[in-house]
């Protein structure tokens, strides 16, 4: 009995023993697999929206290993696109120093990247795809289910294809813009006489009318799709009955639940008067141009009086996926960057007119001057309206109506400068009936790759999201 139980003893410390030296070597052989085994990729960061519709963008890649220092030779981006390198304990942040084409997958690779601790090299690579081109448009005059003829805002997967969705829809609708979670609409009756309200993106339906001490006409409307916040003009007068508004701006932002817009007022309480408006992208700022060609800055979430920067004739929008402002007058073109407060003069790339040509609209797409202007002939008529594009290479044609009988109504460029929105319709055939912002009867959208001049689609309806 005893014999049997100290064998049994010996047997099981040498198991114990065989046990442990294998777990050992096996830890062993882990340990060294990972000292040869070279850096990976831990994590990746980037705001892929951003990346088309801001500059200066940031791709962050966190290596699970500290690095050697990394030789920007080593790091390549396909496709192909300006950036910025910095190397910070290991961490690799890359800063698009351009706007990235919609839809597209970009490839980060760092090659030979030598961990600090083990001298081991490897590739690390990250992914990640821009977002469609999405594009929505206002349809009025659609037959609903029902039979009735109703208004659409409608969006589209231009470089996905099928067919487009439904945003929002009412009987009337003046105008519209989207943030990121809502869509805003200023609905009008017979009258013209309107309503602002926001609906939920996520789940369409009617829209919830803003508090406004106000009733009048409703016109001007935009968004910050990034900040969620809207802004529109009223011309009336004020619930008290006495108080005449004359294109008064009211901004609100969507996550207040009093859904109570607030007054632009100057420094001295004074409500502005504007002529046009627009947002700084992705900012929560914008710029108003008042009717005696005053420019103020409004940052809207500090919640601070309207700030005078200076005076122009013509305020144009903002360089896209930028904060820089366009603007021109007497002196010429200027460039007033918001981040910074400066102003620089700038000149537009040179664009040839013959004698009775002349420029009714433009856009400024980089601080080099290339610019895309709608060009009129005032001996043709409004039924010979061109888009021309012009930079230091030279000027083509982007769009020409020809003999379809099109009217232009306005061009747009998108967020990243990447494609023109022509907006379109049957002019001679009249306005469509609307008081406040009438459209033109078949108004029709037409997108183009402004690099190749290519026609990618046709849309139906009018108010490009773009321009909103």
């Amino acid at each position: 009995m005893s014999t049997d139980l100290a064998s049994g003893g010996r047997r099981f410390r040498r198991t114990f023993i065989l046990a442990v030296i294998v777990l050992a070597l096996l830890a062993a052989g882990l340990s060294v697999g990972n000292i040869l085994q070279g850096p990976r990729v831990a994590s990746t960061a980037v705001n892929a929206i951003g990346t088309v519709e801001q500059q200066g963008t940031r791709l962050v890649l966190t290596p699970n290993q500290r690095l050697r220092e990394i030789d920007p030779a080593q790091v390549v981006l396909e496709p192909a696109a300006a950036y910025s390198l910095t190397e910070e304990n290991g961490t690799i942040t890359v800063t698009f120093e351009q706007l990235l084409a919609y839809d597209t997958n970009y490839t980060l690779t760092v090659a030979d990247a030598v961990s600090s601790s083990t001298g081991v090299a490897s590739t690390l690579e990250t992914e990640f795809t821009t977002p469609p081109l999405e594009v929505s448009t206002l349809v009025r005059g659609a037959i609903s289910t029902s039979g009735t003829l109703e208004d659409r805002v409608i969006e589209t997967n231009v470089s996905g294809g099928g067919e487009p969705s439904i945003l929002f829809s009412a009987p009337r609708i003046q105008e519209y813009a989207l943030t990121d979670a809502f869509v805003a609409v200023i609905e009008q009756d017979s009258a013209g006489l309107g309503t602002v309200g926001v609906a939920p993106r996520a789940e369409p339906g009617p829209a919830v009318p803003l508090n406004v001490d106000a009733t009048g006409s409703f016109s001007s409307l935009a968004a910050d799709a990034a900040s969620g916040l809207i802004g529109f003009v009223i011309d009336g007068v004020h619930a008290d009955g006495q108080t005449e508004l004359v294109r008064s701006l009211f901004v609100f932002d969507t996550s207040d639940t009093s859904f109570r817009p607030t007054q632009v007022a100057g420094t001295d309480g004074t409500p502005l008067m504007v002529s046009t408006w627009a947002f700084a992208p992705r900012t929560g700022a914008l710029i108003a141009q008042t009717l005696d060609e005053q420019l103020y800055l409004v940052n809207v979430l500090a919640g601070t009086p309207a700030e005078p920067i200076g005076q122009a004739q013509h305020f144009h929008g903002f360089v896209p996926g930028t904060a820089t402002a366009v603007t021109s007058g007497v002196g010429g073109y200027t460039l007033f960057d918001l981040s910074s407060g400066t102003a620089e003069q700038l000149t537009p790339a040179p664009m040839t007119l013959s004698e009775t040509q002349y420029l009714t609209q433009t856009s400024v797409l980089d601080p080099e001057g290339t610019q895309i202007s709608a060009v009129a002939d005032a001996a043709a008529g409004l039924a010979d309206v061109t888009v021309e594009f012009a930079d230091g290479d030279g000027q083509r044609t982007l769009f020409d109506p020809g003999d379809s009988g099109e009217w232009l109504r306005d061009i747009c460029v998108s967020p990243n400068g990447q494609y023109l929105a022509v907006e379109t319709g049957l002019g001679a055939q009249g306005p469509d009936g609307y008081a406040v912002l009438p459209g033109m009867k078949q108004s029709t959208t037409t997108v183009i790759d402004i690099a190749t001049g290519e026609e990618l689609r046709r849309l139906t309806g009018f108010l490009t999201s773009w321009c909103r």
